[in-house]
């Protein structure tokens, strides 16, 4: 990670899961009070719609993380091609490599979550979603410990970039602690999208600013360089805030605009049917029905892939 590309990778990683929660927890709650009128069943009569529900179904959020996780954790120990770091300690018995060891066991306990993710979507009878924010929690605390003593060794500038990483990371375990009890609660998911965006944004800035590729580099001693960090990383913040309105309008405009004959309008007596699910932490994998509250999936389906271990509480067509 102590690269330009090592700060890219994850950048694009965090903020590419950022994106995909700002359009799904958005449309969830444009759609909160309503119900798709024709069942997703009718598409599986085609061999199209076959493989589209089976797609659906994948947990497509929780293989990227095993992939992201386990392909940068590799990438420390054997990139460039031809290096070996795979040991810790050198002939004359000395530690090396610590830097990349830290980097690994990060990305690693990101791919531990999305294991955990796999089988409490696939493998249990009933997908447990508190054991899934616990398993991403795990993984930001150990980003966050990890960053804390990532400073040592380091000049002035890394050191107060890395800080404001650290503060959000931070962040997010305070929230993702709290979701472990409120998987459902909207603020909390909101909460998450912008720091999981605002992790990615920082990391891609980091990238510029610790490893520019053209032009003057930034002097590591001057107190300025390290004055206007907080600014950037403070606009970085209004930046992200302003890429979810602008999702979510979009989404408001084609869910108004483009698909007024897909969804009807829940009737009270379909309202009240998700006053006795609020409270719950587990999802049942069989027979479940749509709720307006969103908890439960339209028809007999399966589908409850979850971005970044995000819970998809709804899944609309």
């Amino acid at each position: 990670m102590g690269t330009f590309e090592g700060h890219i990778s994850p950048g694009v990683a965090f903020y590419s899961f950022g994106i995909v929660f700002c359009f799904q927890f958005a449309r969830e709650h444009l759609l909160q009070g309503r119900k798709i009128k024709h069942h997703e069943d009718t598409k599986g009569k085609s061999k199209l719609g076959t493989v589209y529900i089976k797609i659906k179904r994948f947990p497509v959020d929780a293989f990227l993380k095993i992939l992201y996780g386990f392909g940068a954790a590799m990438a420390e120990l054997f990139y460039p091609p031809g290096t070996n770091k795979l040991h810790l300690v050198n002939a004359s018995g000395r530690w090396e490599y610590l830097n990349e060891w830290q980097h690994f066991t990060m990305y690693m306990s990101f791919a531990v979550s999305g294991v955990i993710d796999i089988v409490s979507q696939k493998t249990m009878k009933k997908r447990v979603i508190s054991l899934e924010k616990a398993g991403v929690a795990v993984a930001f605390y150990i980003t966050a410990l990890l960053l804390f003593y990532h400073r040592h060794g380091k000049e002035e500038l890394e050191q107060e970039a890395h800080e404001l990483l650290l503060y959000a990371s931070l962040m997010m375990c305070a929230v993702l602690t709290i979701e472990i009890w409120r998987p459902y609660d909207k603020r909390l998911m909101w909460a998450h999208t912008v720091l999981v965006m605002q992790l990615g944004s920082w990391l891609f800035h980091l990238a510029f600013i610790l490893f520019p590729a053209k032009g003057r580099e930034w002097d590591p001693e001057d107190m300025l360089n390290q004055m206007v960090l907080p600014i950037f990383f403070c606009w970085h913040i209004f930046l992200n805030l302003g890429v979810l309105a602008l999702i979510f309008l979009s989404q408001y405009l084609c869910i108004k605009f483009y698909k007024k004959g897909t969804y009807r309008t829940l009737e009270s007596s379909e309202m009240q049917l998700c006053s006795s699910n609020d409270s719950s932490d587990e999802l049942d994998l069989e027979g479940s029905s749509v709720t307006p509250c969103g908890k439960r999936l339209i028809g007999n389906t399966k589908d409850e892939s979850s971005p970044f271990l995000m819970a998809r509480e709804t899944t609309y067509t």
